[in-house]
This record gives C-alpha cells, structure tokens and sequence, in this order.
C-alpha cells in the first residue's frame, strides 16, 4: 500500500506546501477572510489534538 509513489507524492505536496503561494502580494478581503479561517480551524484542530 505504501508504494514509492505515494510516498513521493508526499514529498512532493509537502514541498510545495512549503513555498511561498506565486500570486500577487496584494490580498483581496475574500482572500484575507478566508486564509484567517483556515488559521482558525488549525487553532482548533492544534487544540483538540492536545487535548
């Protein structure tokens, strides 16, 4: 099941995960909205996992 494509694909989403989004520096509201509650829903999640 752990095949080595699975694993690079790992690799690979974790990488890209790492690098900094190519878009514009300029943040619309949406954008500024949305990216505080994906920080929010870590917080939570960061918070129950400790639990």
């Amino acid at each position: 099941a752990w095949s080595r494509g699975h694993l690079a694909g790992q690799k690979r989403n974790g990488r890209e995960r790492g690098q900094p989004p190519k878009r514009p520096v300029h943040l619309t509201a949406n954008d500024r909205e949305m990216a505080s509650q994906i920080l929010q829903d870590r917080v939570v999640a960061g918070q129950l996992s400790a639990n």
